[in-house]
Formats: structure tokens, sequence, C-alpha cells
């Protein structure tokens, strides 16, 4: 055969050889793939539930579809499609150009604190023999069975299922890229996520060599509110806004550590917020306020973190500014330092929050802090220097008050293990002060105390609240509390339940009432306070060492104090400093936990002043007077949603009342006075006092009836008064006595005083008979003197009477004997020794010093008078006993007497001590 037919055999038995390798590689090779043998090696290597269907296997490529891992209907991993492109000569060499896997869904899940895929389980790859394990990080190595250009994601689904059971849905596409560096491979991979169509870009760079990793993340205009059911998840919390994400890393993967790190987060708020609490958002357009964090590392030991703009806008306007801190780790221990600026912004009325902040609060504050491996933990934070340009006060309103103050001192500190810890803590708030229709003033409000913990999920704690020099001005009443505070232990249960035992204490304080200038000092309060609220076994104490009411000093006050089911109740007594032995028993509660709000005090004593008391030991001013009686006091105080109301009612039984001085007596002195809108010195109307027997010098009166009305400390209205006088009664019209004035007109209503008594009390001569005078006397008080101003009494018409004076040589002291004048005067106090009238006509009116009456009578003597008429003398002459007598037929007299009344009443001094 020759070699021309030879060479036609071989070059025919090569292109069948290579027909008949592509036809099996064509179809027997997809055949194989597909079938079961080929799956049990599968199985047998872990991938059990690997199946796929080869479509298409040539020389230059490959397609695979339907590829699945996992049992059916709970496949972890599918792709609709698997287009491989290679040569034959890479094929040979286990690299493939490019790898494009399309329609990817994988099925993870998160549930019971752990990762799992759907469908696989892990302890299939559990029993690993040591020749299979995982290279460890000193042999790290990117190696792989083979080789690519290129490996392409497109159309894949990440089903992520949280433990709550919903499934979320994250599309991503992927472009990978396989090159070799200095004999070692280099991966560098771009991957798109794109979760509720937002997109985050990935890329990554490995390299072998070096075993070093590189990642950058990116994401810009990020928006969460499309995340809501994912936040949601978070009761209470809103997000929504823009987020740009920048971050970059580098990794060495020999052992796995940080080399470098850098992310930057900014975050343009539209809506956020967490129950109450709402972040605030810009003001316009313009407005590019925006939360930034930015984080770095230069060797992944030592973090830098940086953040700005944090603000709150409700409940209050709290911003968080110029956040600076490290971070360092070093053989598993973590310690950080820092320093931020905490500031309360100033509020604009219109936002409508509850506290609107009027001037703002920049509080600097420094921090540190640790963590160890073994769980051992500390922090630090406490006030720094502040920057010259940050003022020291700041201010807020609630309603209608004002509160401000100077920046607050503070230090908290703690530390402790994985589960027992403790921190301490002491704030001081400089010189705070409120205004408004409460105002406070106060040196400094003080809080420290401590935090205790442990495993067993309870909190314990100490608390202590002091006041320092603190002023309140409610209304007209000022209170001043030198030393006041709360004290106490606290824990808290691992079921939340919080319980409180602990006390309340006021030392020195002081209360000053301007409207009635009452004032109580040396106020001292011990208070015990538990909560759940609950009564103390062991009731609290109160005292007040002295009451005053002007310069007046009342007494004092001491009692208990003692929690009750509705709020506290007190009991006590006031001991009456002018009246010795005398005390007044207090009782009464403050309701403010059944929204009653209601306090109610109570207050009763008595005492009996047996023998005559100085009366200046009750009105220093008062001097010479003495008084005794049953003196009874009973009132009420109530404080409520309508506001403070109180009363009392005081009465005196059996009183009697001297002035030896002025010669004056008060005796059997009745008097019940209510008072019912206390503090303010204001009675009902219609007081009433009465008086049995009234003695001022010659002057007796008797059954003296006054009704009055008490309009405040300065002002006392008599309504109207009467009194028995003279056998007849005299009434008073309405008169208002005022402090200060000493000028006063009063017309006293005389009815039927019988004129003999009348002018004997006068002073003007001892007189008797039957027979009364009606009529009006205007009389006028000015500066301590009594002045009658035309005073006019009468008979009444048609009702005559008789009158006998004796002793009334008055009348004619200071006239000389023998003169016309001297005889008419002698002849009428002769007449009216027994003198019957038809008509009487009595003028009073006061002329310097005396009061002058003007008597006017017309009747005739009911005996003979020794005096005759004589032309000569020109007039009636007194004849020598046994002598010539006259009958008079009828008869007017006219006689005028003057009488020193001021001295007569001894009134000046009475008055001064009512003044």
């Amino acid at each position: 055969m020759g070699w021309k037919r030879k060479s036609s055999f071989v070059v025919a038995g090569v292109l069948l050889l290579i027909l008949i390798v592509s036809a099996a590689f064509y179809f027997l090779l997809p055949a194989y793939l597909n079938s079961d043998p080929f799956s049990e090696t599968l199985r047998q290597s872990g991938l059990e539930g690997l199946s796929w269907e080869v479509r298409n296997i040539g020389a230059t490529g490959a397609d695979i579809a339907s590829v699945r891992l996992g049992p059916e209907n709970e496949q972890a991993f599918s792709a609709d499609v698997v287009r491989l492109d290679y040569t034959p000569g890479g094929l040979a060499d286990k690299h493939v150009k490019r790898i494009l896997i399309s329609g990817v869904e994988f099925h993870c899940a998160y549930r019971e604190g752990g990762f799992s895929i759907r469908g696989i389980d892990p302890e299939q790859f559990a029993s690993k023999t040591p020749a299979e394990a995982e290279p460890s990080d000193a042999s790290f190595d990117l190696n792989l069975p083979f080789s690519f250009d290129s490996l392409i994601i497109r159309n894949a689904v990440v089903y992520f299922t949280w433990q709550d059971g919903l499934t979320y849905r994250i599309p991503l596409q992927a472009r990978i890229s396989l090159k070799k560096q200095r004999d070692q491979p280099v991966l560098v991979g771009q991957i798109h996520l794109i979760p509720r169509n937002q997109k985050i870009d990935l890329e990554l760079h490995v390299d072998a060599a070096e075993k070093i990793l590189r990642l950058q993340v990116t994401a810009e205009q990020f928006h969460p509110e499309r995340f809501g059911d994912l936040i949601g998840k978070v009761p209470g919390l809103t997000l929504a806004g823009d987020v740009n994400l920048s971050a970059e890393g580098e990794f060495r993967l020999t052992p796995f550590e940080i080399a470098s790190a850098r992310a930057s987060i900014e975050f343009r708020n539209t809506g956020s917020a967490y129950r109450e609490f709402k972040l605030r958002t810009p003001e316009d357009e313009d407005d590019e306020s925006l939360l930034r964090l930015e984080v770095h590392t230069a060797d992944g030991g030592d973090w830098q973190v940086t953040a700005a703009g944090f603000a709150l806008a409700s409940p209050v306007p709290l911003g968080i500014t110029g956040l600076e801190a490290r971070v360092k780790q070093d053989s598993g221990d973590v310690s950080t330092s820092g320093d931020l600026l905490l500031s309360l912004e100033k509020s604009a009325p219109e936002k409508g929050l509850p506290v609107q902040v009027t001037e703002p609060l920049h509080l600097p504050l420094g921090f540190s802090g640790g963590y160890g491996s073994e769980g051992g933990w500390n922090f630090n934070l406490k006030n720094v220097p502040a920057n010259v340009n940050l003022s020291k006060g700041w201010g807020v309103q609630i309603g209608e008050r004002t509160i401000q103050a100077e920046r607050p001192d503070l230090e908290i500190e703690g530390g402790g293990g994985p589960k027992v810890g403790k921190i301490e803590y002491r704030i001081t708030l400089p010189a705070p002060q409120m205004a408004g229709d409460i105002a406070v003033k106060g040196a400094a409000l003080s809080m420290k105390g401590d935090i205790r913990f442990d495993d067993t999920g309870s909190f314990k704690g100490s608390t202590e609240l002091t006041a320092a020099e603190t002023a309140v001005q409610l209304s007209e009443t000022a209170i001043q509390i030198p030393q006041g505070g709360l004290s106490g232990e606290w824990n808290i249960s691992k079921d939340g339940a919080m319980h409180f035992d602990g006390a309340w204490n006021m030392a020195e304080g002081r209360v000053h009432h301007a409207g009635s200038d009452t004032r109580i000092t040396g106020i001292r309060a011990n208070l015990p306070l538990h909560w759940p609220w609950r009564p103390s076994q062991t009731p609290g104490e109160f005292s007040a060492a002295g009451i005053r009411m002007g310069d007046f000093r009342l007494g004092g006050m001491k009692g208990r104090i003692q929690p009750d089911r509705e709020g506290v109740a007190f009991t006590g007594t006031f001991s009456v400093h002018p009246l010795p032995g005398a005390t007044i028993a207090i009782d009464g509660s403050s309701h403010f936990l059944n929204g009653a709000n209601r306090t109610e005090l109570r207050f009763d004593g008595g005492y009996a002043v047996a023998s005559p008391m100085d009366l200046s030991t009750l009105l220093p001013d008062v001097k010479g007077a003495t008084v005794n009686g049953n003196l009874n006091l009973t009132g009420t105080l109530t404080s409520d949603s309508t506001g403070v109301s109180s009363s009392a009612v005081m009465t005196l039984e059996n009183g009697n009342f001297w002035m030896k001085e002025s010669d004056l007596a008060a005796e059997t002195i009745q008097l019940k006075l209510v008072l019912p809108e206390l503090p303010n010195l204001r009675s009902g109307p219609a007081q009433m006092l009465t008086v049995e027997n009234i003695s001022m010098g010659k002057i007796h009166m008797n059954d003296l009836r006054v009704q009055f009305q008490v309009e405040s400390a300065e002002s006392v209205l008599l309504e109207k008064a009467g009194f028995q006088w003279c056998g007849g009664r005299v009434n008073a019209q309405a008169l208002r006595i005022l402090s200060g004035v000493n000028e006063y007109d009063v017309t006293l209503y005389c009815d039927r005083l019988n004129l003999a008594d009348l002018l004997e009390q006068f002073g003007a001569a001892q007189a008797a008979g039957e027979g009364a005078v009606n009529g009006r006397i205007p009389v006028r008080y000015i500066d301590g003197q009594v002045l009658f101003d035309d005073g006019f009494l009468y008979s009444t018409p048609g009702a005559g009477g008789t009158i006998q004076v004796t002793g009334a040589e008055m009348l004619t002291s200071g006239i000389p004997e023998g003169t016309p004048q001297y005889g008419q005067i002698d002849l009428a106090r002769e007449a009216l020794k027994n003198y019957e009238y038809d008509w009487v006509r009595i003028r009073m009116e006061t002329q310097g010093e005396m009061l002058v009456l003007d008597l006017q009578f017309d009747g005739q003597p009911m005996d003979p008078l020794p005096f005759v008429y004589q032309e000569e003398a020109g007039g009636f002459v007194r004849m020598e006993a046994g002598g010539q007598v006259s009958r008079f037929q009828g008869i007017r007299l006219n006689v005028n007497l003057e009488v020193p009344l001021n001295e007569i009443l001894r009134f000046k001094g009475i008055w001064d001590m009512l003044q």
C-alpha cells in the first residue's frame, strides 16, 4: 500500500476519532452529567440534592440549565442558566474564559440566633477528615480548582427569612474577574445589591500574593422609608430621609485583621422619630443640615470617630455636635475617650412644643471608658472646660413659667464585670430660678447617688436630692428654705416593678404672707416616703418655732405627719404664746393621689381666763387693761382645684374688760366672729357683739348690741349699734372705722331717755323725776375728743313730766349775788327742786372744752317758792326762811349748763387703745 493511501487512512482515522470524540462530548457527556450515577457521586460528596440539566456542551462552550441544590421545593440555590465560554486549550489548563449565571435564587434565614441555608444540613460538612479541613489563616490560598477570566451573575435574588417568618427579597448583580500577578491570583469584583429598588455598590479586590482584601461600599440617595416593614419591628420607630454611605477598608488575610478602614455616613432627615422623640428636619430646601458620622483607623487598633448634626426636634430640641472619640483595641481590651458638645437648642414658640427653650444650653462633656477581654468595663462622663464663646446661662419656658439656671456641673462614672456593675453620679445645677405664677430662686440644686445591678436583672440604688437657699414666691406668700431635700434607697425588680423607701426633709424654713403680715419661722419637717405609696409605720415630724402676725407673736407648732392611702395626714398642736398653757389642736390631710388634689386643715382650741389678765400680754401696746372670759377658736383651711379657702370662728363668752385709768368697764361680753376668707381678715356680715353693762366715768349704759363686719385688717364696718341709756334706747347709724383715720361723724338717735338720769350722768346735778325726752345727737370724734354738734332732745308733745334737781349750785357759780342775773338763776334752781313741766327742750353743743346744755322748761313749780317780786330790784328776790313766799301758776325756765364732757367720759385713752 502506498504512503499516500496510508496517509489517507490516517487522516480519515483522525477525523473519525475527532468525530467520535465530538459526538461523545456532545451527546454522551451531557447524558453522563445528567445521569443518576453522576448525581450519586455528588450526593456522596455532601452536595445532596444538586441537580442540573446540560443542554449543550461544545468545544468552545457549554449551556447548563435548571441548576438546583437542595431538596425539591426547598432548594437552597437555583439558577436558570449557567453559560461557560472556554477554548479547548484553556479547558485543558482548567481555565474558563467567562462564566455567566442568570436567574439565580438563593434562600437563607436567621432563626434562633443563628444563620442557616434552606435545605442544607450543616452536619453534612461536620465530619471532614483533617486532610479535608479548611486551611488555616496561615496557609491562606486563593487557588481554585479552575481559573476564569470573568464571572457574571445576572438576575439574581437572595431570599432572606427573618426569625419572625417574614421573607425579604434582595436582587443583586455581580461581575468578578480573576487575574494573576506574580504567579498568584488576584480577584476583582463589583457587586450591586438592589433591595427595594435601592442600589448598594460593593467593590472588592483580593490579592493572594499580598494576602490583602480591599473592600469599598457605596450607597447614594438611599431611602430607609422603603424598609418600613423592617424598621417597624422596633415599636415606635420611623426612619425617613436620604442616606449617603461611603466605606472602604483594607484587611490582612493571614491572620485576618483590619489594616485600615474608613467609613462616612450622611443622613438628611425628612421625618424620623422614635416614639415621642423626633429628629429635627431641615427648615427649607437650602438647609444643608445633615447628620454626619465618620469612622477611620490607620492600623485597625486605634479608631477615630467623629459625629455632628444629631438634633432632636421634640420633646425638646436636643443636639449633639463636635463628637470626637478615640477607640483603641489591644489584645482584646477596648478603651475609648473623647469629647462632645451637648446642646439644648433655642426653639420657636410656634412649634407647639411642651417646653420652649428661650436660652440655649451648651454642655461640653468629656468621656472615657473601657471593656476588658474578661468582661470588665468602666466609664466616666464629666464636664470639661467650655469654649469662651459659650454662654453659662440657659432657660426654658413651660406654659406661663420660665426656668433659668447656669450650666450644670456633672460627673457620672461606673464600672463592673460581666454580671455586676455600679454607676455613681453627681449633678449640680447652679442658680436655678423660675418665674411666673410661682417664682422660685435657689443657690443650687444637687443630686447624687448610685445605681447597682447584677445578673438577676434587678437594679438597686440610692438617691439624694438637695436644694440650698431656695426662695419660693406664691402671690403674697414668700417661702424660704435654707436646707431641704429628698433621699432614699430604691430598687427595680426583673419584672420592672419599682420600690422606694426614703424621706423628704426641710430645716429652718420661713414663710411670710404679706397681706396679713404673718410670719412663720424655724420650720422643720421630716416626711417618710415609700413607693408604691403606702402608710409608713413610723410617722414623720414637723414643727414651727415661731408664728407672728405683725409684731405680735402668736406661738409655735409641732406635730406628726405620715403618708396615708391617698396622700399624707397630720396631727399636732399650736401653742398660743400669749396665753400660757393654751393650745389649739390641729389635724388634716393632703390627698394628691386620688385625682382630687385636696388639702384640708382643721383646728380647734379653747382657753378660760378665770382671773383678770393683763391685756398687754396679748396686745403689747395696750397698757393698764385687764380681761377675763372664755375664748374658743375653730376653723378649716382647704386647697383644691378651685383654689385656696380658709375660715375660722372665734367666740368670747362671759368676757369682762376693765381699764382702771380711764374708769372704763365692760361686763358680760359675748362675741362671735366668723372669718370665712383667711388669711384675709374679712368677716361675714352681721357679726354680733353684745355687752351687758358699760361704764365710762359717770356715763352708764347697758345692753349694748353692735352688728358689724370686719372688712380687712384696716377697716371695720359698724352696720348698726344700739344700747340702753338713761332708761331709754339709743341707736346709731352705720359707721366705717378705718386704721389711721382720727375723725368720724355719727348721729345718735335717742328714744325716751329719762331726763333726770340724763342730767345726772352729764354731771349737771343730782336729779330725780319722771319724764322722757327724744331726739338726735350728732357726735363728732376728732383726735381723741368727743364733740356734740347741735344736738336736740325734746319731750313727747302732750306728755309732760316732773323733775327734782338738787345740788345744782353750779348754776349760780361765778355770778355775783344781788344782780338780776343771779336772782333769775337762783329762782330757776329753786323751781327745779320740784318742777312739773308741760314740755322740755334740750340743745347740746360743744364750745371749746365744754359741753353746753341749753335747757328750756315750760310748767310750774309744785311748791311755793321763797321769792317775791321787787320792782326796785327789777325781778324776784329770795326771802329769808319763814318769810313771804309766792306760788307760780306757770313759769318758763331757760337754764344753760357747761359740762367738761371729755373728762367725764375719759374717752381719749379708750380710743387710743382701739387704734
